[in-house]
């Protein structure tokens, strides 16, 4: 599965199709070629809704409401699955949003973030990945800030597969851990972030970041370094928050 891609699903998807279709983040294979890959990856040039974007001026809004979490401690299985570091999670735990539930499928991390805010990026972004019955995504973003080392990184950073596959970490670990206190976000519909870029996806962008020592983000690195795509136009559509104040902190 790629960074920010679709989970996988019983019948066949445009994402499986185009899995043997080589795709990077650099020259001719870089995500301004991406949509000339593939027929599977068009909507990588040709889709007006993509992500990621500049979270500048979100829309104060109380549409939606706050987010739910029921999170559960799973399994650590540390995958480097080409592109990223990815770890997959045991069914069971879910985000409630908008009164539409979603399961947990996995959390990724890219360098440097892939969102910005007024042009600034982060280190490190991480990407809850979330499905619903329907296949519906929704995926929770959270800015990784350099300061302190995250105790939630630790519990597995080491073990960090320099390359393809799979590593095995003996204990449990509850993504909630690595989420700030508070949850207020910013929204909008997006997409993948790589290929093939399908349209169709709730993004949820913390405000609050987490930290993250220059050791960790160095780790993360010297394996996956700028394993991120350009923000894309916003277009014509709407960037919302329920946060009261939108600065990142």
């Amino acid at each position: 599965m790629g960074a920010c891609a679709a989970p996988p699903t019983q019948q066949p998807a445009p994402a499986a199709e185009g899995a043997a279709v080589e795709w990077g983040y650099e020259g001719e294979i870089g995500p301004e070629n991406w949509s000339t890959l593939s027929g599977n990856f068009a909507t990588c040039g040709l889709g007006t809704e993509q992500s990621p974007i500049d979270l500048s001026e979100p829309a104060p809004s109380d549409e939606f409401g706050p987010l739910e979490l029921n999170y559960a401690a799973t399994p650590i299985t540390v995958l480097n699955n080409g592109h990223t570091i990815e770890l997959e999670y045991e069914p069971g735990s879910t985000l409630t949003f908008n009164g539409q539930t979603y399961e947990l499928v996995q959390f990724h991390f890219h360098n440097p973030s892939e969102h910005t805010l007024t042009g600034e990026a982060s280190p490190l972004e991480a990407h809850l990945v979330h499905r619903d019955n329907n296949g519906n995504l929704a995926v929770i973003g959270v800015f990784l800030m350099l300061g302190e080392a995250n105790p939630f990184l630790a519990q597995f950073w080491d073990a960090l597969p320099a390359a393809a596959g799979e590593t095995e970490v003996e204990g449990e670990i509850n993504v909630r851990d690595l989420l700030p206190e508070d949850l207020s976000y910013h929204t909008y519909t997006g997409s993948l972030t790589t290929p093939p870029c399908s349209e169709g996806v709730r993004w949820l962008v913390l405000r609050d970041t987490v930290t993250i020592s220059q050791e960790q983000v160095d780790a993360f690195t010297a394996i996956y370094s700028g394993n991120a795509r350009p923000v894309q136009p916003l277009n014509d559509r709407d960037l919302l928050t329920n946060a009261d104040d939108v600065s990142l902190r």
